[in-house]
């Protein structure tokens, strides 16, 4: 019998493999990022012609990180999991035996491994064509503990839900909200005061606020509240989820 660690590793291999043998997925999925940077930098561009393009990108790049990261760690995760469920591979799994919090940690730690290659990919590429990002080492442990939270939450929101399509559409009507009421896809002055009020009730916004700070040079210090609000909510789903895992294919 396998020790947890070596079975957790086994799991999030077996999550990749499907990735890395499509390569046009692999591909889409890393450059994808950078992609939507250039086209939000030039939306912001439009709106801000004084600004260099540079200014641009980098004021787009939370955008981008931030949009990113629910499509990819909250959407793909909940997807993965109900689909598994309801092809049975989870109950396979499960009679190896495993654990269903070897499971649970194994697709939080493949999401965040995904994270962690976009994030890679799309630093790497902003260099290379000349945008600087400084402050990078207060702005990588912000995303990976906004990616965190985004894996719990899929975790917990996979329970939920009964098939793969419901997976795929109810997510939306989650994700499209936490991006505008978040101030991600619409700046926080042009909202009216009680939507400022609604999306201090949102985790994008924390997440959103927090790199925005530290990408205009500010330290750790000020996004302190950010941290500990988005780490617990990371706990909270986490842990839920794990009390609430459900394997076996639900019963319509």
């Amino acid at each position: 019998m396998m020790i947890p660690l070596q079975k957790i590793v086994y799991l999030v291999i077996a999550d990749l493999k499907p990735l890395i043998r499509e390569r046009k997925i692999i591909v889409l999925l890393l450059v994808f990022p950078f992609i939507l940077n250039l086209i939000f930098g030039a939306m912001i561009n439009i709106y801000n012609r004084e600004a260099s393009y540079s200014t641009c990108y980098l004021l787009a790049l939370p955008i981008a990180i931030i949009t990113v990261a629910l499509f990819n760690c909250f959407r793909r995760g909940s997807q993965t999991i109900v689909t598994q469920r309801e092809n049975g591979i989870l109950e396979r799994v499960l009679l190896s035996p495993t654990h269903p919090v070897v499971i649970v940690i194994s697709k939080i730690l493949f999401l965040e491994i995904v994270a962690v290659m976009q994030i890679t990919v799309l630093f790497t590429i902003s260099v290379f064509f000349g945008f600087k990002v400084s402050n990078l080492p207060n702005i990588v442990p912000i995303i990976l503990l906004f990616t965190l939270m985004l894996s719990g939450f899929s975790i917990f929101y996979s329970n939920l839900i009964k098939t793969e399509d419901a997976a795929e559409y109810a997510s939306m009507l989650i994700i499209f909200p936490l991006l505008i009421l978040g101030g991600v896809w619409v700046p926080l002055d042009a909202m009216p005061p009680i939507a400022k009020t609604i999306a201090k009730f949102t985790p994008s916004f924390y997440g959103m606020d927090a790199l925005q700070l530290l990408m205009y040079g500010e330290g750790l210090t000020k996004v302190v509240v950010h941290i500990i609000i988005l780490g617990i909510l990371a706990f909270l789903f986490s842990f839920i989820g794990m009390l609430q895992f459900k394997w076996e294919k639900k019963r319509r």
